[in-house]
């Protein structure tokens, strides 16, 4: 079992003043103090997860919950990670982030902590293309995803 640094332990209080991951086990009690981060990051999406899946996929360990606010308050931001197993690498994904932008980009070396700790080789952000000025160096764009939606068949 692989074992995570201690910097990045999961927060017992469901929100700290440091950008830390939420136990799964922790969310039945706080998942509200998340919920408008939570929305308001999915409104930002393409669509594809609503709250419940986005909860479900929390409380089963699929993804990571990371949060940054005070205790027992609404967090100022959250980041939403997945670790992805292809068949020739391991990635950590940023799925969701919002809120407080700085924080984030503060913290960032966290989550790249715990990417490592969990053997991933890369970590890719889903996110707007102006992300890309404001993250730190080695960070850079490979693709572009283009939607068309196929609502009559044209």
């Amino acid at each position: 079992m692989q074992t995570m640094l201690k910097a990045i332990e999961p927060s017992p209080t469901c929100s700290s003043a440091e950008w830390r991951p939420v136990d799964p086990e922790e969310l039945p009690v706080c998942w509200h103090l998340f919920v408008p981060l939570v929305v308001r990051a999915l409104m930002r999406g393409e669509g594809s997860y609503n709250l419940r899946d986005v909860n479900l996929m929390l409380l089963t360990g699929q993804w990571q919950l990371w949060s940054h606010g005070r205790k027992a308050e609404e967090p100022e931001s959250i980041c939403i990670t997945q670790v992805a197993d292809f068949p020739r690498q391991r990635k950590l994904i940023v799925t969701h982030v919002a809120g407080n932008e700085a924080a984030f980009l503060e913290n960032l070396h966290l989550v790249s902590d715990y990417a490592k700790s969990r053997e991933c080789q890369r970590i890719e952000a889903y996110a707007r293309k102006g992300w890309l000025r404001k993250l730190p160096d080695g960070w850079y764009s490979k693709s572009v995803i283009l939607v068309k939606e196929l609502d009559d068949g044209r």
